[in-house]
């Protein structure tokens, strides 16, 4: 108002209120609007966030491969979950024993909360690419959640080198160690 009285009289008419909103409140208004529409919401901020490869840095995250994830599996340990972020429709055509479907999207929801807030599990994210997983992972770590790993080259690598793996070594005479356990999980 640099200065100035709010109003001329000591009662403003209409005439001069409507002089000061038009001066002062609606363009203050109309730039907070603008400021607020075009600041990210906080869902969309953190997906961006956990993609950062800065962000990546500053939270790490346990990198699985294949063969350990594989083990543990077959292990049935009880500290494992693991979380497809895949689409439901990826998800049914093929899926890894006793997973999850979470979409990153749904990582926000409360309906996850106790599968992705538990304590004594590693919460270990799969996606097709490690990519997937590993955003994922990180989206996980900056909702707050522990212990979280992703699959090293996603379910495309765990498909290539476990389920697709070469039968040769059930042929050899001399059996490789850990082939019994490679054609149980097939």
């Amino acid at each position: 108002f640099a200065g100035e009285p709010v109003y001329r009289a000591e009662t403003p008419d209409d005439a001069e209120i409507a002089d000061r909103r038009e001066r002062y409140w609606r363009p203050y208004h109309e730039a907070l609007a603008l400021a607020v529409a075009a600041t990210p919401d906080r869902k969309t901020r953190l997906l961006a966030s956990a993609q950062d490869p800065t962000t990546r840095r500053e939270n790490p995250v346990r990198l699985m491969t294949a063969d350990e994830l594989a083990f543990r599996i077959l292990d049935s340990d009880p500290r494992l979950q693991v979380i497809d972020v895949r689409d439901a429709k990826e998800f049914e055509t093929l899926s890894l024993p006793g997973s999850v479907n979470i979409p990153v999207d749904a990582m926000f929801g409360k309906e996850w909360r106790d599968v992705l807030g538990h304590q004594a599990k590693e919460k270990v994210f799969v996606g097709r690419e490690g990519e997937d997983g590993a955003s994922a992972a990180t989206l996980a770590r900056l909702l707050r959640y522990d212990r979280v790993a992703f699959l090293e080259g996603g379910l495309a690598t765990f498909q290539r080198e476990i389920l697709s793996a070469p039968r040769a070594l059930a042929a050899s005479p001399i059996e490789a160690p850990g082939s019994a356990d490679v054609q149980r999980f097939r």
